[in-house]
C-alpha cells in the first residue's frame, strides 16, 4: 500500500517562517527591477519595449511568490 502523505505538515520550530524562503529570491527580486527599470525606460522614450518573456516571467515569479505565502500561511501554528 503507498505511503499517504498530509497535506499539512508543520515546520519544525527551528525555522523561522520569515527565512523559509527560496533561495533564488533575490533573482527574483533583480528580474523585477530590470522590468520596471526597461518599462520606465521605454515609457519615458529612452529604451526599447520589455520582451514579452520579461512579462512571463515576472507573472510565474508572482505566483511562485503568492503561492509559497499561502503554504506558509497554511503552516503556521495556530495557537
Amino acid at each position: 500500500m503507498p505511503a499517504v502523505l498530509t497535506t499539512r505538515s508543520p515546520l519544525p520550530e527551528s525555522i523561522p517562517l520569515e527565512n523559509a524562503g527560496h533561495a533564488d529570491s533575490a533573482a527574483r527580486e533583480h528580474r523585477y527591477n530590470s522590468l520596471v527599470a526597461r518599462m520606465a525606460a521605454y515609457q519615458q522614450g529612452s529604451g526599447p519595449a520589455p520582451a514579452k518573456a520579461e512579462f512571463e516571467q515576472w507573472k510565474e515569479d508572482v505566483a511562485y511568490s503568492l503561492a509559497m505565502r499561502r503554504l506558509l500561511a497554511d503552516a503556521t501554528p495556530r495557537h
